[in-house]
């Protein structure tokens, strides 16, 4: 008699093959820097302001997206022109920072 060879055991050695004759080339994905922050755009002040502000946060750049944490924008929200501070991620690398600017008394 003939021994029954379950489906289960088909699957898992179709998928061993598929998944092992893909991974070999995808050897680039490592070198890509796909969530690396590359552009930063800085709103709601003069232009030479916003400048400014953008030389200040300039090492945040080539960071990744997902690990950009409040504490490196701290100096920002201190700032005594600024009531508000808006930051967006648009992924997969590009940094958005709104400012509400504060009313002088």
């Amino acid at each position: 008699m003939h021994l029954k060879i379950d489906k289960k055991f088909n699957y898992l050695i179709y998928g061993l093959i598929i998944l092992f004759l893909t991974s070999i080339n995808n050897y680039n994905l490592f070198n890509k820097k796909l969530f690396n922050i590359s552009h930063i755009e800085v709103n709601g002040f003069s232009d030479k302001k916003n400048t400014l502000i953008k030389d200040e946060i300039r090492n945040t750049i080539d960071k990744n997206i997902f690990f950009v944490e409040k504490k490196n924008f701290k100096k920002l929200i201190d700032r005594n022109d600024t009531k508000d501070l808006l930051i967006k991620k648009i992924y997969p690398n590009k940094l958005i920072i709104n400012f509400i600017p504060a009313k002088p008394i």
